[in-house]
């Protein structure tokens, strides 16, 4: 059984987890790891962490200090470009697309500072140059990861989809993605695994929002005041853009599938009682628009005292690596889904059967809003000149005598 201090237990789950993820910063903004008795700074559980805080909405304060270490250029050159391992120009995809998502975070969120833009501006262009015609993203340098993950792929994808990227990069990117789904719906480990059975349900999370996402679009009062062009297609949420071939429209619908299939009616794996995968599984399950708060209550039945998760069930004491990876479960959401995410979801299930939305042209305004703005200034006109025939032909009370009114 469980303990809980009273005081913890008047909390959020979300709060208590988010309490205890940022208890394991160092400085209050990094995590590290002990190698043969040496210290180093852990970039890729530094940046989950940073995640899952924006999932759960929780930790304000330690959100701004992680984005601050992980985008000083100390870090960065660290980060994405192996220094000081590397000796020649090293470019890493994955370090590369979550820096630049932690910027648009930052960005989007106020309190950056003022070299954000030229700082977001250098990751963008050089994530780009890594992209091949072939629709991969290949790490350069001596120490590079020459492997070709899916997961890191879809980081990848998702960065570049949130900085609006190269429409005919991201094609192929996501065609890349396409090709390693296996029959089941889920997605290989590696890109151009082969034919699968049965994939990795990380990688399918991943892979199912790298191909849904898209930078998210500008409301339409923002827009006009900026000075900007409106969305180029008005269509409903739950019909594919005019882009998606069918194909993807059903790698999608399968992959989501896939993940609830794998997931009980508490919201917990199926197969195996592994919360190292629930995380993943609402993460995807909830950009694409499906319930993932039954996972969410389930663990929150399981943090202890000092609001993580136990390694094993029973356990006293909260593991970091276990409530970090079920951060988006107990969130009910990934860090894609987070208040305001560099990435936007392009549909939500299920889909609908419809005919390709209309193109709208930039400026132009949707139709039904075009007439509802015409309805308007003609029943301003009508009361214009309602006023003005009141006025002329409506006797007047004569002033008393003295009156200045």
């Amino acid at each position: 059984m469980t303990t809980r201090s009273n005081k913890s237990s008047a909390k959020t789950s979300m709060a208590r987890a988010g309490e205890f993820l940022a208890a394991q910063l160092i400085d209050g903004d990094h995590i590290e790891v002990e190698v043969d008795g040496t210290r180093y700074v852990d970039y890729d559980a530094t940046s989950d962490v940073l995640f899952a805080l924006r999932a759960l909405g929780e930790q304000p304060r330690a959100i701004r200090k992680i984005s601050a270490f992980l985008l000083h250029p100390r870090s960065v050159a660290a980060y994405a470009h192996g220094k000081p391992y590397e000796t020649s120009a090293a470019r890493l995809r994955e370090p590369l697309a979550r820096l630049a998502l932690v910027a648009r975070f930052w960005r989007a969120g106020g309190h950056a500072p003022r070299t954000i833009d030229k700082t977001l501006s250098r990751l963008d262009s050089t994530l780009a140059g890594l992209a091949s015609s072939d629709g991969r993203f290949a790490d350069t340098g001596e120490h590079a990861d020459r492997s070709s993950s899916t997961t890191r792929h879809s980081w990848a994808v998702l960065a570049t989809a949130a900085a609006d990227g190269d429409g005919e990069v991201l094609d192929s990117a996501t065609d890349e993605l396409l090709a390693v789904q296996c029959t089941d719906g889920t997605f290989a480990a590696v890109l151009g695994a082969g034919p699968c059975g049965s994939g990795d349900v990380a990688a399918t999370s991943l892979a199912l929002q790298a191909l849904t996402g898209q930078a998210p679009m500008m409301p339409v009062a923002d827009a006009v005041t900026a000075g900007s062009a409106l969305p180029r297609t008005i269509r409903p949420v739950n019909v594919p853009p005019a882009a998606w071939s069918k194909a993807r429209a059903k790698a999608v619908q399968d992959a989501a599938v896939a993940l609830l299939t794998r997931t009980d009616s508490s919201g917990l794996p199926v197969e195996v009682r592994d919360r190292s995968v629930v995380g993943a599984l609402a993460a995807g399950r909830q950009f694409v628009g499906l319930d993932a708060s039954n996972g969410a209550n389930a663990l929150a039945e399981q943090q202890v005292a000092d609001g993580g998760l136990p390694r094993r069930a029973g356990g006293r004491q909260g593991d970091f690596e276990t409530t970090l990876a079920a951060g988006y479960a107990i969130a009910g959401k990934s860090w894609t889904g987070a208040a305001r995410s560099p990435v936007a979801p392009a549909v939500r299930l299920p889909l609908a059967e419809q005919s390709a939305p209309r193109a709208v042209a930039a400026g132009e305004l949707p139709r039904h809003t075009s007439q509802k703005i015409t309805w308007v200034l003609g029943g301003l006109v009508l009361l214009t000149l309602l006023g003005w025939a009141l006025s002329r032909f409506v006797p007047r009370r004569p002033r008393s005598k003295g009156s200045t009114s």
